[in-house]
């Protein structure tokens, strides 16, 4: 009888051990959290309008994957991405790579001109429900001072 009871008492100390050492190793890599922009989901021009109909406004950021993005800027695009999956209330932002579809910058969509790329990317967009493209912002820290807003409360 009193070996039963030390496997039983060693079995329940093993299971801990391996829950804790999962947890942990969970915790230190945090799979779930955007280190890139790449790992922002991304929508293209025929589901951006129409991707969060929930939502009164959400945020897509178009950028140019063969042109670096300041570093400020994806910082604080991930910090924001972040914030948006920890809090319902926040509007979720999305990415669209515009070399994966030029088409994106047309009158329809964003209304850039393709002359104008190295100005007017990236660019972050509010889309409101009705699937409008409203508030574009096209410089490194405007974009960054939107999203500060919302973190902080401001919007």
């Amino acid at each position: 009888m009193k070996k039963v009871k030390n496997l039983d008492l060693i079995i329940i100390l093993a299971s801990i051990t391996v829950l804790a050492l999962i947890t942990a190793v969970v915790l230190l890599t945090r799979p779930y959290e955007a280190r890139t922009l790449e790992d922002i989901k991304t929508v293209n021009v025929d589901n951006y309008k129409t991707m969060n109909k929930n939502e009164s406004e959400y945020f897509v950021l178009l950028y140019n994957g063969k042109n670096e993005v300041p570093e400020y800027v994806v910082e604080c695009v991930l910090e924001y991405a972040e914030y948006a999956r920890n809090n319902d209330k926040a509007p979720k932002i999305y990415v669209i790579d515009y070399n994966k579809d030029k088409t994106i910058i047309n009158s329809d969509n964003f209304n850039i001109a393709s002359g104008n790329l190295s100005t007017q990317l990236p660019c972050l967009a509010t889309i409101s429900t009705s699937g409008s493209v409203t508030n574009k912002k096209t410089t490194g820290s405007d974009i960054c001072n939107t999203l500060e807003d919302y973190m902080n409360g401001r919007k």
